[in-house]
Parts: structure tokens; sequence; C-alpha cells
């Protein structure tokens, strides 16, 4: 899956991803498998995260998902900023779950550097 978000206003990069490491940092309370990873490079930051769901019963895990999110900061033609987030998640159900987590260990940096390489579009807001 591909999320392609954006935040417009004085906000910065910073408050942006400190925001969303507070989150993860709230979930891994009740969530034992959420673990992440912050890089910097060039002013941009990437974060590379852990998350799992589990069944209405709560007592097996059901889907686990890892997530590389870029952040970005922008300024369009018309001098509007904002911090774009491109991420892209992939996802693991039920049975799957188990090879899932065992072949994160010898492709993590393939998500890793696909998404650092992808070449966002340059962004301008309309109104």
């Amino acid at each position: 899956m591909i999320l392609l978000e954006v935040v417009t206003g004085q906000t910065q990069i910073k408050a942006v991803v400190d925001s969303k490491v507070a989150e993860l940092k709230k979930m891994k309370e009740t969530d034992q498998i959420v673990n992440y990873e912050l890089f910097e490079k060039d002013g941009e930051k990437m974060l590379d995260f852990l998350i799992s769901g589990k069944v209405v019963n709560g007592n097996a895990m059901d889907l686990i998902e890892r997530n590389v999110y870029r952040y970005k900061s922008f300024t369009d033609i018309k001098g509007k900023e904002g911090v774009l987030l491109f991420g892209v998640s992939e996802r693991a159900y039920g049975d799957n779950i188990e090879n899932f987590l065992l072949s994160l260990k010898g492709k993590r940096l393939d998500l890793l550097n696909a998404t650092g390489a992808y070449n966002i579009p340059e962004i301008n807001i309309a109104k």
C-alpha cells in the first residue's frame, strides 16, 4: 500500500515525526510487536516501524504491518509551506505472519532503500 499525505502551514518535520513516534510509544504499551527506527538524511526523515493487530478477543495476532514513512518539507511555487508524507506499507495476515517476520530480516533494507530513493513529485497547493 502507498500513502501520500500533505500537511500545510508552518508545520515542521520534527513536530510531525515526534507526534508519530509518541503515537507508537503509546501503542507499545498494549502491542509488544511495536518497534521503530528513525533515520535522517538531507533534511528528510524516515520512520521504519512495525505494528500488529489482534482478533476481537485479543488473544491472537491476526495482522502484522511494516511501514516506512518518509517525511519531506516543501515550499510550493506560491510560497505555501508544509510537510509531505510518502509512506509504503506491507502486511501479512494469519498464518502468513511468521513467514513475513522471518523474511524481514533478509529484506529489511530493500523497502527502506526503495522508499528513500523514490522520486516524490513536487507539491503545489491549488487554494
